[in-house]
């Protein structure tokens, strides 16, 4: 599971911003990793583990062309 969160606090406090994730989350469980248990699985462009943190995503404001 992905996450993206944001706030009306992180809007009020200056510069926008979103918090994401690519899960599945290891905050309170191991790293997710395909192997052993998956390794006949097809998953082409998936990553063999997932070790990913949370990245905070300033977000800028449109801008006319």
């Amino acid at each position: 599971m992905d996450a993206k969160v944001t706030s009306w606090s992180m809007i009020r406090d200056g510069v926008p911003r979103t918090l994401a994730i690519c899960g599945p989350t290891h905050e309170q469980q191991d790293v997710f990793a395909w192997a052993p248990k998956f390794v006949n699985v097809t998953r082409d462009g998936v990553p063999d583990k997932f070790p990913f943190s949370w990245v905070d995503m300033p977000v800028s404001p449109p801008t006319s062309a």
